[in-house]
């Protein structure tokens, strides 16, 4: 004791538990209070050494944590200073000093599950404040080399502070530091890398305040290696540097290979404060092999890849710069420089792949629109090689333009599968090779399109070319063909209502023949000077001058069969244009042509006689590759008509007309074109026999018909033949008068049709009928008749006379009456044909007594024995036309009208009865 402060001094202390050395000194005064404690000790055993500091500060705040952090170690050296007013307030963290060197420690992460070992520090505490300094620790194969961790001890949240250098395995590290990363969309992405592993060198920082908790990440080298579920291959990055801020991630000069692709260079910044941003900066190789499956399987980029079915070879991009935001690709403005190195695309519609062996680009994109500009390509299909450059246009709708310089060559085999491609006929096809020099294309999205060269075919012809076209307009600016030959130059312009064809020059067989590659089609020639200029608004303003002639004349329409012309010679005066010989030949119809064509107020109008042995109008609409449409259909009108190409009559002569099952022979009729619509006044047609003479109209509203079918005394056999499709004979003579008429749509025309017909066949045989064997078969089983009835199959069935009305009525239904006095029986009938579903209803009186009555007509007697009657047998006929039944038929479903046909044709009274059908065994009816 001196000067009223007492002193206790502590020179040595060794324990065995907890185990330590210590030495030290308390001192206590008395003005003013004072409680002042030093203490220093050294081979201190944490593990056992955290029970004694519990017990005396166990009640201090976060002791307890820090405690249960360090899970042991050993102090080498330590120091203990405090000084206090009280006692009571020695163990008060915020008065205390503490200095330490720590080794060997084990301790838990805060708020983690893992425990470091081999940890190393100088620590302290002074002002309540516990800072570690020159830290060292392993965590399985990571390393901090080198840091502070600093935690406030005053308060109730415990915050604190870590800055250090680590050496770390990342596959052992991602977990703890994801649970660091407070991004929804970061951590989104993070959770999709399914493996990663390698070793990153830098320093991390990791603050806890009062909100969550901050991570600073710095890496100044790393090699990993890792996958994406998105990524079929494994992503591998080096070098480069790598930064993250909790708002903000940012990497350069960063080395990445994924599969055979390779990305050198990135740099890369992910901005996360409102929405998320990235930017991208690199060069890149890819292995297009290996990223064409992968992108495919991207459900926004299946449209746009949907034509391509392979795709091989290398991409370079010496620069690539991404900006935009990470959630909308859609925004994201491109900039990329690059080249395709020994490519191959497959396409979809084609069976090879097209060669690209190089071909440098440029890509731009911003706000939705792009474009790729590209020049230098050398690319080859099959036997075909071009050079090309130009640029091409998107947007979110796919390609919108296309601008293309090319020059090339097409061998025998590609030009073969590209006319196969484009389904050109083979009487079209061009002769190889065709060279290309000064190509130009130009392409828009439901605009205009242009091609413009110079062609020259095999050896031959060189061809200049200047085509625009548009869906308002086809423009030839200029089609000029020059060889030794020929030099002829052609302009074709075609508006909605404008029409321009000029053809100056010569153009020789030999040249066609060595254009075209089917020798079997005969090559045309054609010269002259002709202009033609049509104003369908204006037409008398229209004016065609000149003279032209040519032979064998393919003309080039979209139609798989061409039209040749055989021969043509016209001329031009202003207002009119006469064809004074015209011979076409399409398929196998020729047509021979005479006509004038002159421009008149109400526009073009011809004057034509057409003459040929045959036309198949059927086989014309396959041809033409299209149904025939409805009349009515017209979308556009003029005055409230049909708007015909052009006015004026056809006189058209024919041999024969077919149309599907119909054949006429011959067909001569006058065609009138009129702005009301079409008529035809036919002067000469036979259907089987039978003239048809009579009017058929066409105009916006549908068809209209009216004929009067005529025979007088013809032979019936053909006739019948020939109407029944080979189904039925019949023969005798016949006469046929009646009178059909009808309009409507053309699919309800046969529903629309009205009108009436007579027949009047005589002195004739049935040798083949369905209707006639079927009902002479049910007699044949009749208990009246069985077995008496002949076989009209082995002896036919004689009559004298057929006579029968029948009218047409609305729906395609056919109502007749028809009465046959036949040798053997007498036959009446009525009932309806429907036309339309091919099916009949006909209520049948059969007299087969026809001897017997032949009698009871004539001799008096006899009639008084039979009771002067005419003894029938009623039957039903229904069914479809290919197999009607025969049925029995009460006598009571007799109709007036019937009984009193046979009454009126025979002068006898009629008695129906109804015969007994046997029934077999098994209660079925016979037949």
């Amino acid at each position: 004791m001196e000067n009223g402060r007492s002193t206790l001094s502590l020179n040595r202390l060794i324990l065995d538990q907890p185990s330590l050395e210590a030495a030290g000194e308390l001192r206590l005064g008395h003005e003013p209070a004072l409680v002042q404690l030093d203490l220093q000790g050294k081979n201190i055993d944490l593990s056992s050494a955290k029970e004694a500091v519990l017990a005396f500060a166990g009640d201090v705040p976060h002791i307890k944590e820090i405690c249960d952090a360090l899970k042991g170690g050993e102090v080498v050296t330590a120091s203990f200073e405090a000084q206090v007013r009280a006692f009571s307030d020695l163990w008060d963290i915020e008065h205390m000093r503490v200095a330490a060197v720590f080794e060997k420690g084990r301790a838990s992460l805060p708020e983690s599950d893992l425990e470091v070992a081999q940890v190393g520090a100088k620590v302290g505490i002074s002002g309540g404040v516990f800072i570690a300094e020159e830290l060292k620790a392993s965590l399985g194969n990571s390393r901090i080399t080198g840091g502070q961790l600093e935690v406030n001890l005053l308060g109730s949240e415990l915050p604190y502070s870590v800055d250090i250098s680590f050496d770390a395995d990342v596959g052992e590290l991602r977990p703890e530091l994801t649970r660091y990363v407070n991004d929804e969309g970061l951590k989104k992405e993070l959770s999709r890398i399914t493996r990663l592993e390698g070793r990153v060198k830098g320093k991390i920082g990791i603050r806890k305040a009062a909100g969550p908790v901050q991570l600073n990440l710095e890496a100044s080298y790393f090699k990993l290696v890792g996958n994406h579920d998105e990524v079929p291959y494994p992503i591998e990055i080096d070098g480069g540097h790598l930064r993250y801020d909790g708002t903000r991630a940012e990497a350069g000069n960063v080395n990445v290979k994924v599969g055979g692709s390779s990305v050198s260079g990135l740099s890369a910044r992910l901005d996360m404060k409102a929405e998320p941003v990235v930017k991208l900066a690199t060069g890149m190789r890819i292995s297009l092999d290996e990223i064409f499956p992968w992108l495919s399987g991207y459900e926004e980029l299946k449209e746009a890849l949907q034509q391509i079915v392979s795709l091989k070879g290398n991409m370079n991009l010496s620069a690539f710069q991404l900006q935009g935001p990470l959630n909308d690709p859609g925004k994201w403005s491109i900039a990329a420089s690059g080249s395709l190195e020994k490519a191959e695309v497959g396409l979809k519609e084609a069976k090879h792949r097209i060669r690209v062996s190089r071909a440098d680009f440029d890509v731009t994109r911003k706000g939705g629109k792009g474009r790729i500009s590209f020049k230098g390509i050398k690319a080859g299909f099959l036997d075909a090689a071009v050079e090309a450059s130009g640029h091409m246009d998107y947007g979110a709708g796919g390609v919108e333009q296309l601008r293309l310089k090319f020059d090339g060559r097409g061998g025998d085999v590609s030009l073969s599968r590209a006319f196969d491609f484009v389904d050109l006929p083979p009487a079209m096809a061009i002769r190889p090779p065709i060279s290309v020099s000064d190509g130009r294309l130009q392409w828009g999205k439901g605009k205009q399109t242009s091609v413009a060269g110079n062609f020259t075919i095999a050896d031959g012809p060189v061809i200049a070319v200047d085509v625009t076209h548009s869906p308002e307009r086809l423009n030839i600016r200029r089609l000029h063909i020059k060889d030794e030959a020929s030099d002829a130059v052609i302009t074709l312009d075609l508006k909605e209502r404008e029409a321009l064809f000029e053809f100056k020059g010569r153009f020789a067989e030999s040249t066609a023949g060595r254009i075209l590659a089917d020798n079997r089609i005969p090559p045309g020639s054609i010269r002259g000077d002709f202009s033609a200029r049509v104003l369908l608004d204006r037409p008398l303003e229209s004016r065609v001058t000149g003279v032209l002639e040519g032979k064998d004349l393919l003309v080039p329409w979209n139609i798989r069969v061409p039209i040749l012309i055989d021969r043509l010679a016209l001329e031009a005066d202003g207002g009119s244009v006469k064809v004074t010989t015209a011979r076409v030949t399409w398929e196998n119809m020729k047509l021979e042509i005479e006509a004038d064509l002159n421009f008149s107020e109400v526009g073009l109008v011809l004057k034509a006689d057409v003459a040929t042995d045959e036309l198949d109008l059927t086989r014309i609409e396959q041809m033409l590759g299209e149904e025939p449409s409805e009349p009515g259909d017209a979308e556009e009108a003029r005055n409230g008509g049909w708007d015909l190409p052009f006015l004026g009559m056809i006189r058209l002569k024919t041999g024969v007309l077919k149309h599907e099952l119909m054949t006429l022979e011959p067909f001569h009729a006058d065609i009138s074109f009129a702005e009301e619509g079409l008529h035809v006044a036919v002067k000469e047609a036979r259907l089987c026999g039978i003239s048809f003479p009579g009017v058929l109209g066409l105009n916006s509203e549908g068809i209209s018909v009216d004929f009067s079918p005529k025979a007088e005394d013809q032979d019936f056999a053909p006739t019948v033949t020939c109407l029944s499709k080979n189904n039925s004979k019949i023969t005798g003579r016949f006469d046929f008068n009646g009178r059909f008429k009808g309009k409507g749509k053309a699919s309800e025309l046969l529903e629309n049709l009205q009108g009436g017909a007579k027949i009047n066949a005589r002195n004739g045989r049935y040798e083949k009928d369905i209707i006639m064997s079927r009902l002479f078969a049910y007699l044949n089983v009749t208990d009246l008749f069985k077995g008496n009835v002949p076989s009209l199959e082995e002896e036919g069935f004689v009559y004298h006379t057929i006579d029968s009305d029948m009218e047409m009525v609305k729906g395609g239904l056919l109502r007749f009456t028809a009465v046959i006095d036949g040798v053997s029986m007498d036959i009446g009938a009525e009932g309806e044909i429907d036309l339309v579903n091919e099916a009949l209803d006909i209520r049948v009186l059969v007299a087969p007594l026809k001897t017997v009555d032949w009698f009871v007509k004539r001799l008096p007697l006899i009639r008084h024995i039979f009771g002067g009657n005419l003894v029938t047998i009623p039957v039903r006929v229904s069914g479809s036309f290919q197999d009607p039944k025969v049925t029995a038929m009460s006598p009571s479903a007799v109709g007036a009208e019937l009984t009193g046909i046979l009454r009126r044709t025979f002068e006898l009274p009629v008695k129906i009865i109804e015969p007994v059908i046997p029934k077999k065994k098994n209660g079925a009816t016979e037949n």
